[in-house]
């Protein structure tokens, strides 16, 4: 049993065969950066250890991103256009190192990415035969807020619940093809709580910054995919 949590560029993806084009598919754009060399452990991002996400940045339809690991710091931005995406993270980057949150750049160049948005819903299945795609893979990252962090941690659990059933009754050829209905199924509440987020940001980013109980309840939308009004 082999479950992909690579990229869509990944070798479990490409393997399938059900990325052959993706130009039937909305996608979504980021550039990110993984600084693991130099005085890392020294910047405040390492040391407490607190995400950051920046909702709407410079009014772009995304977010900005730093995030603290065991071997690294990692910064970044996702929004659905790719137009604008360089100025962005520049800014980003900029504004981190100016408040101590990364160490000063040497001469690191952010990586281009990019993943397929709503594919979940929209592909005619994403597994085959013992090999389940989760993650980016899947095709779970959102549409209107370009986030897949969360739903790649639910298609997770997902996964594992149906091997789980499919090992404990002997018959896990069955179970697999439930996965795609599954997942429909779990993210319903998900994704309407997304669409809710989107449509409510633009009118309420200022209120964000400036009201901690609002920030912290658009945080639990766009994180976990709860209602937000």
């Amino acid at each position: 049993m082999l479950v992909g949590a690579d990229g869509v560029g990944g070798t479990v993806a490409r393997q399938m065969g059900i990325y052959e084009s993706l130009e039937d598919y909305p996608l979504v754009h980021g550039l990110n950066l993984y600084i693991s060399e130099g005085d890392w452990r020294s910047c405040r991002l390492f040391k407490e250890k607190v995400p950051l996400i920046g909702l709407g940045y410079e009014n772009m339809q995304g977010y900005a991103f730093a995030y603290p690991f065991r071997t690294g710091v990692q910064l970044g931005v996702f929004a659905q256009r790719r137009e604008g995406l360089e100025a962005h993270f520049s800014s980003w980057r900029q504004r981190l190192w100016e408040r101590g949150y990364i160490p000063s750049g040497g001469g690191e160049v952010a990586k281009r990415y990019f993943a397929p948005a709503g594919v979940g819903l929209l592909l005619e299945k994403n597994y085959e035969k013992r090999t389940l795609l989760v993650g980016d893979a899947g095709g779970f990252c959102i549409g209107t807020t370009a986030h897949g962090i969360q739903p790649a941690f639910l298609s997770s659990e997902v996964a594992v619940e149906i091997i789980l059933k499919g090992l404990e009754e002997g018959n896990l050829d069955e179970w697999i093809p439930t996965y795609s209905k599954t997942w429909n199924l779990r993210f319903g509440e998900y994704i309407k709580g997304s669409i809710e987020l989107q449509s409510n940001l633009s009118f309420l980013l200022k209120m964000i910054f400036k009201d901690e109980r609002i920030c912290a309840r658009y945080a639990q939308g766009f994180l976990f995919g709860k209602k937000v009004i």
